[in-house]
């Protein structure tokens, strides 16, 4: 993940903006996790039900 801040505002109170981008890096790395907990889901005996 990436971040930088942006320039200074009169509506901020004069404080920087901190805007986020995620890298490639970021992305794998919440692909890899998203599947690990995707597996471990479809290993557990627990069922939820929505009511």
């Amino acid at each position: 993940m990436k971040s930088w801040l942006g320039g200074a505002t009169q509506a901020r109170g004069g404080r920087s903006k901190r805007f986020y981008e995620i890298t490639q890096a970021g992305k794998k790395a919440v692909a890899e996790a998203k599947s690990v907990r995707d597996e471990l889901w479809s290993r557990s005996s627990i069922k939820l039900s929505v009511k």
